[in-house]
């Protein structure tokens, strides 16, 4: 009876330590992607016989919010791109060049509170005809919507169920000329209200 109690009471302390095992791994957090919120995706923004733009789109947790970092190869240079709520969700990620002039933007779908919304990051100050062995080159981004384009298009896509790339590429080319589109912010008001009345 003894020796049934003890082999009894070692099972029962055996399914505890397990229980416990089970739990804890409930509690920890799952990191898929290392310190990312999404996989890093390699991505080539312009290439030609002179100069190739490529580089690694990285999304890094910084606290309750995370960055959004273009890491271009050739230098090693970083740009953040923006940064988001942790709670804003990335749907999707796709390249697509808007004003068909060979330079792709980055585009990315979010989703928050069950809604969508698209972001463009544009790239500017590029040289094409740069000389390949220029050390400093200067790269930078913007945002690809202006204030009246990002309120329109994301309030018409905010409850499409099952939003992705086909149909944001669609949006897109409804909002050419590129004019409407890129990043108006810094200039006056009245280019704005132009745009506004269009």
């Amino acid at each position: 009876m003894k020796a049934y109690k003890s082999k009894f009471n070692l099972i029962k302390t055996f399914q505890k330590k397990y229980l416990i095992l089970f739990f804890l791994i409930l509690l920890t957090p799952l990191k898929l992607h290392g310190n990312t919120i999404y996989p890093n995706l390699k991505l080539e923004l312009f290439k030609n016989e002179i100069t190739t733009v490529n580089g690694l789109l990285k999304f890094e947790k910084t606290k309750n919010k995370y960055n959004i970092i273009f890491e271009i190869n050739k230098n090693n240079k970083h740009i953040v791109l923006d940064t988001q709520n942790i709670k804003t969700k990335v749907k999707d990620v796709f390249l697509y060049d808007t004003n068909k002039d060979s330079v792709n933007e980055i585009f990315i779908i979010y989703s928050k509170d069950d809604k969508n919304y698209l972001e463009g990051y544009s790239l500017t100050n590029l040289n094409m005809e740069e000389d390949e062995h220029e050390e400093d080159e200067v790269i930078e981004f913007f945002k690809t919507f202006n204030t009246i384009t990002s309120h329109k298009i994301n309030s018409k896509i905010a409850n499409i169920k099952n939003f992705n790339v086909n149909l944001a590429k669609k949006e897109l080319d409804k909002l050419a000329p590129y004019y409407k589109i890129i990043n108006f912010n810094n200039y006056d008001w009245n280019t704005l209200n132009t745009i506004e009345k269009e």
